[in-house]
């Protein structure tokens, strides 16, 4: 019996662990000591993209779903060695994301489903995932989806004019990663 305690609890921290965000690469990040404060605890610089002399980013636990912003355990990750003690803050949802995946193929077309319901079932848009000229959108929630076994992120982002939000299937927290 103790046994099969511990494999349980083994299995509920491996997947709360799992809740990683990325935090935009393209702005400087506001960390805040609340949920509901506008005071700010600290401001950590963007990612400095295609500059080998900061070659850095921000890792993003969360730790807990507010109504306008996540509380994450950030890292500074130098890709050498992690750096410092890791800040646990409030960043505004609109600064926390993920990138996209395809969840399935038609032929050789990759399409990516964004589904209305976090059931994953139901009314869905289709998208040819090269057709999106991104790939970084934003995540306003996050839901465990007993079925899947692993945490569903839903995403909003505007397309050729249009805002789309909904639950995506398959999405990552590491660029050069598919995370099945």
């Amino acid at each position: 019996m103790r046994y099969y305690i511990t494999l349980l609890l083994l299995l509920i921290s491996t997947a709360l662990r799992a809740q990683f965000l990325v935090l935009n690469y393209e702005e400087d990040i506001i960390v805040y000591p609340s949920d509901s404060t506008d005071v700010i605890l600290a401001i950590l610089p963007h990612m400095f993209v295609n500059d080998d002399d900061n070659d850095y980013s921000w890792t993003a636990k969360v730790l807990s779903v507010g109504e306008r912003r996540f509380k994450l355990e950030i890292d500074l990750d130098d890709s050498m060695e992690p750096m410092g003690d890791p800040i646990i803050g409030w960043v505004d949802k609109k600064q926390c994301g993920v990138f996209l995946r395809a969840n399935r193929y038609e032929g050789r077309i990759a399409i990516m489903d964004i589904y209305m319901s976090k059931s994953l079932d139901g009314d869905f848009i289709p998208f040819d995932v090269y057709s999106i000229n991104f790939e970084w959108v934003s995540v306003t929630d996050l839901y465990y989806h007993p079925g899947r076994q692993k945490y569903i992120y839903k995403v909003h982002f505007s397309h050729e004019g249009a805002l789309y939000s909904g639950w995506v299937p398959r999405s990552c927290h590491d660029i050069y990663n598919s995370c099945n």
